[in-house]
């Protein structure tokens, strides 16, 4: 009989239930000697999600029938901590410093309730640590001379490592480094380390980029197989161009950043005699070059995307491939799997083909340049792209009409502008600029999704194993939450109960174009789940898409490369042989949680800086003034989010000086006691840079007279 998780823990809740060690539990279920490591490994995986505890003498059971907590330390600088269950819905258990038993914030931890105040949080002591979130920190290095200390960077890391004398590893006082921890904290005793590596100090150039990518263990450099791997590449010859499609004479282009180097797309378009549009999205066939199991196969799966700093690019491919043999380049031919779609008037696909191909793009075309073109009716650039205008207007209204159909069933388009770098040579920023999407990104975009669906119908519906990009429905009570939030700003959600795509939509539509159309866009965002990668099709809440996958960025992304493996084999040999089934779906599953948490760890690493950036900006602008609009509202202080540069800094309740302001907590509000004069969300303010701290990451303002 095969055992499931589901019927451990259900077992383990029933009232009847006491626990048991590995051996009882083995004998409940009738575990063969075969299966008994199989069993063990269901176990071990449901320990460390928190699913289910195992106690000191060696017996399991679930949390919640024995007085635990499972969760996550979020360290307070004051010293004490709370845990955040892993299970939602669960409240969060407050720990004092002195039960913390050497847990460091991040790591993942079993907390026993020991009091259950009426009007606080519950209480608790941490008995068990699960998993370490920190091997190593970065941080400032102290020489004391017989030792060291390093101050870790970050808000939320209060806890100094001591360094003994002979670990120094040559580092000098006020340095940035990177420390080992040797030996983890216990009561009354830091954390011990070793120096493992010397950053620089914090005035150095691009020093912000080094420490993000020490802290968040990103290789930077491939390894000499990968490399060789990578050299040894070529061009396509003859003999594979006349194996595929050649489609060197279609008209195609590539419309990307300025700055992209990278191009896995491009796109060629027709309309028909009947009024229909051909659209092919054809995207670099990386799994030609990168075979399964290879030197980079390791490398890239291990890396899972790429990351995208301010100043620097990190690939997940060598750039002998990601720069050149797999870059849709213009006038070079270039390996492709191409989706050829057909749209009526309505755009409804009425058909679809998947191909191996090989093109050779007409132009390397901007966002910018393409805008130029179709809104601002650029004479030079409409002369020098003349023969492409007719593809150009066709993409215009071929995207118009998928964005509209997409729009008809509750697709949400948050459209957010996002900050643009200008940066100089020393790595320092000039200036940010508020970036915008105009129709060239609308019509990638809307191409990309139309490709990556019928990718996904393709591999669905013919009961092919793959990878799906999945975004389930977000929790009604962080809704229910929002909700309130919003309706201090004149705006209500309808339904929430049951929760539509349309319902979000009908909101982000009220809001655009407002002074608050930001601030409740991002609220939105951070209410609703993250999409993830996984081998199980449970639709796009988001995209209001019923079968979605990631078949378009394969230079950038690993999921990518994999659906790019299995619609080859598809393409090459009619369907998957049975063992090739077997061994996608063991894969399928390491892959898609490996690249989900890959994809995390970029998306912090690149945010971290972002927000460093912004505030080094903002460090010798102290007394300028700015425009912003109020983002939050606390007992001790008021968040104001500064137009454009989008970044938060907070005025002190101390600082207002013209009365005592209390708050109201249920209208998220500061209120004057004598002036009556009201501070709430989504006011429109002007304020005044104060201070900036750079090791906090704070900016403090004051409201300008």
């Amino acid at each position: 009989m095969k055992i499931r998780k589901e019927d451990i823990l259900q077992y383990m809740r029933k009232s009847s239930y006491k626990p048991l060690d590995l051996t009882e539990l083995i004998s409940h279920f009738k575990v063969s000697k075969k299966y008994r490591k199989v069993f063990e490994d269901l176990l071990e995986d449901l320990r460390l999600a928190g699913d289910v505890v195992k106690i000191k003498d060696g017996r399991f059971g679930v949390p919640e029938r024995m007085n635990l907590v499972v969760g996550k330390v979020k360290m307070n600088r004051k010293g004490f901590a709370f845990i955040i269950p892993l299970k939602e819905g669960e409240e969060d258990l407050y720990i004092h410093a002195n039960n913390l038993s050497g847990a460091m914030h991040e790591d993942i931890a079993i907390a026993r309730i020991e009091k259950r105040p009426k009007k606080r949080k519950s209480e608790g002591r941490v008995v068990q640590i699960l998993k370490r979130s920190h091997k190593r920190l970065v941080g400032i290095f102290e020489d004391k001379k017989d030792h060291g200390w390093v101050l870790p960077e970050g808000r939320d890391l209060f806890q100094d490592i001591y360094i003994p004398l002979d670990e120094k590893s040559g580092a000098k006082n006020g340095q940035l480094v990177l420390a080992e921890i040797t030996k983890y904290p216990v009561p009354n005793r830091n954390p011990e380390g070793r120096i493992a590596k010397i950053l620089g100090f914090p005035q150095d150039r691009f020093i912000e980029t080094k420490v993000a990518i020490e802290k968040y263990e990103i290789p930077q450099k491939f390894s000499e197989n990968a490399n060789r791997e990578s050299l040894n590449c070529s061009h396509p010859d003859k003999k594979e161009i006349a194996k595929r499609v050649d489609l060197q004479s279609l008209p195609t282009v590539t419309i990307d950043g300025e700055k992209a180097r990278d191009f896995d797309d491009a796109v060629s378009i027709e309309k028909t005699e009947k009024g229909n549009y051909k659209l092919w999205v054809h995207i670099a066939d990386v799994a030609h070059y990168v075979r399964e199991e290879s030197p980079l196969d390791s490398d890239a799966f291990l890396r899972g995307t790429s990351i995208y700093f301010p100043d620097l690019c990190i690939p997940m491919l060598p750039e002998r491939l990601s720069n050149d043999i797999c870059s849709l380049k213009p006038n070079e031919p270039r390996l492709t799997l191409t989706v050829l779609m057909e749209f009526n008037r309505d755009g409804e696909r009425i058909g679809y083909e998947l191909f191996e191909s090989v093109i050779s793009s007409n132009e390397r075309m901007t966002y910018e340049d393409t805008k130029k073109i179709l809104v601002d009716s650029d004479k030079k650039l409409i002369g020098r792209y003349s023969y492409l205008l007719d593809s150009f207007m066709n993409m215009v209204e071929l995207c118009l009409l998928l964005k509209e159909k997409r729009d008809k069933r509750g697709s949400l388009d948050f459209d957010l502008p996002e900050p643009e770098f200008i940066i100089d040579a020393t790595g320092d920023i000039t200036n940010i600029l508020k970036s915008e999407r105009n129709i060239a990104h609308k019509i990638i975009e809307e191409f990309m999704i139309a490709a990556n669906e019928t990718v996904a119908s393709h591999l669905f519906l013919n009961h092919i194993p793959s990878l799906y990009r999945v975004h389930e429905k977000p929790d009604s009570e962080k809704i229910k939450e929002f909700n309130e939030f919003i309706k201090d700003l004149g705006y209500d959600l309808k339904g929430i109960g049951k929760i539509v795509p349309k319902a979000l939509q009908g909101l982000i539509r009220k809001v655009k174009g407002t002074p608050v159309e930001h601030l409740i866009s991002s609220l939105l965002l951070r209410s609703m789940k993250h999409a993830f990668y996984s081998k199980d099709n449970i639709g796009h809440f988001g995209l209001a898409s019923k079968m979605y996958t990631h078949f378009t960025s394969p230079i950038r992304r690993y999921p990518d490369l994999m659906v790019h493996r299995i619609l080859k084999k598809i393409l090459n040999h009619g369907r998957l042989t049975k063992s090739a089934e077997s061994g996608f779906e063991e894969k399928l599953h390491n892959i898609a949680t490996h690249s989900s948490v890959r994809e995390r760890v970029a998306e912090n690493a690149e945010r971290e800086i972002i927000e460093i950036k912004k505030i080094e900006f903002l460090y010798d602008k102290k007394d300028s003034i700015f425009s912003g609009i109020i983002s939050g509202v606390t007992a001790y202080g008021i968040f104001v989010e500064i137009s454009d540069l989008f970044v938060d800094g907070m005025v002190r309740v101390s600082s207002l000086k013209d009365d005592y302001y209390f708050f109201i907590e249920e209208k998220h509000c500061l209120k004057g006691r004598h002036n009556k004069k009201v501070y709430r969300l989504g006011d429109r303010v002007k304020v005044k840079v104060t201070e900036i701290d750079l090791k906090r990451r704070e900016i403090n303002l004051e409201f300008a007279k």
